[in-house]
């Protein structure tokens, strides 16, 4: 695993559904290409039941550590990946590559699969990996909302 330093903060933002994010911007160092990634507040887990609650919490680091990171020089355990995956439209181009950041206790497969970009075997030509399933609204008075979550 490599050792990232944050380069550039955003400022928080909240989503429709309630969670804070806010985007980091991590490189290797002088020279390096600098990727942005979005830390996320995440829907507490029920102890009982293992269901999401409506209270969240920072799981990766909230604003202030990540601030003070930057601050200090500090490193992040974390390194920048670059795959092949099916192919993509940016704009009006047809990409068939995705780079982001793997965090040290995540999983490259997981990672790439939950941004819908799975890895493409190279030989094989088959996905590594699933897409991340849609999202599914029961039809109910609450459900009227909007079925995916609105990033402002």
């Amino acid at each position: 695993m490599a050792n990232l330093k944050i380069k550039s903060l955003g400022e928080i933002k909240e989503a429709s559904d309630g969670r804070k994010y806010f985007q980091i911007g991590l490189s290797a160092g002088f020279g390096q290409a600098e990727v942005k990634t979005l830390i996320w507040e995440t829907f507490k887990n029920d102890s009982k039941t293992s269901l999401p609650t409506t209270e969240k919490e920072w799981k990766r680091g909230n604003y202030a550590d990540a601030k003070a990171a930057m601050e200090s020089g500090e490193t992040i355990d974390a390194r920048i990946v670059t795959h092949k995956v099916e192919p993509y439209m940016i704009r009006d181009n047809s990409v068939n590559t995705y780079t982001t950041v793997v965090f040290a206790d995540q999983k490259e497969e997981a990672v790439f699969a939950a941004a819908n970009h799975p890895i493409l075997d190279e030989e094989t030509g088959e996905l590594i990996g699933k897409k991340k399933a849609p999202k599914v609204v029961l039809a109910t008075d609450e459900a009227k909302e909007e079925a995916a979550v609105e990033v402002k």
